[in-house]
């Protein structure tokens, strides 16, 4: 409501009324901003976050999960399933670690360079780490482990060549070492490339 007649007075509320207005929105921007702003604590909190979730995408690279089956005659009688699958990775990222998930069981694999067609597959996460000379098949059956060497802490694996974990719950995963790349030795990429085989 305007309560003087006079131009001037008319002029006079309304610039009274328009610096209120003012003033109250800045002041509502200044409660917001204040609202808005981080402690430290949270400012940690959320880079602390993020970093989790880039690093959980980046580990999500380091397993797999078998999704084959296949059925292998044991002794002309009964039928074994076993689980079957195939993955490619970086051998040299996350410690050399490689989780493969089968049959309800986990296979922690560890690798590391060798040369430029060849690998070393490691017992550390595993109970054992199994090996046989000029193996290039899965086996046929779990019983051809029997011939295997199970007392070294670390073997060699050639291109082509196969390598078997054993873990703590009594299944064996058999792991066909299909292509290696070292970029220290020419190659574009650090990648193991693998097909593997329960039992």
């Amino acid at each position: 409501m305007i309560f003087y007649n006079t131009e001037g007075g008319r002029f006079a509320i309304i610039h009274n009324m328009k610096t209120r207005t003012a003033a109250v929105l800045s002041a509502c921007v200044a409660i917001a901003s204040v609202a808005v702003a981080k402690t430290p604590d949270e400012i940690r909190a959320d880079v602390v976050r993020q970093i989790r979730i880039k690093t959980n995408a980046e580990l999500s690279a380091y397993v797999s999960v078998a999704t084959n089956v296949v059925s292998v005659a044991a002794d002309g009688v009964s039928v074994v399933t076993n689980s079957a699958g195939a993955a490619r990775f970086n051998y040299k990222g996350n410690d050399g670690r490689f989780t493969i998930y089968a049959d309800g069981a986990t296979f922690e694999t560890k690798w590391s360079s060798r040369s430029a067609d060849s690998v070393h597959a490691y017992r550390d996460c595993v109970e054992l780490v199994g090996w046989k000379e000029d193996q290039a098949d899965f086996p046929g059956s779990v019983t051809d482990f029997l011939e295997w060497e199970w007392s070294r802490r670390t073997v060699g694996v050639k291109k082509g060549g196969v390598v078997a974990f054993l873990e703590a719950g009594g299944r064996i995963c058999a792991v066909r070492v299909v292509d290696v790349g070292d970029r220290n030795r020419g190659a574009e990429a650090d990648e193991l490339r693998i097909e593997y085989r329960t039992y």
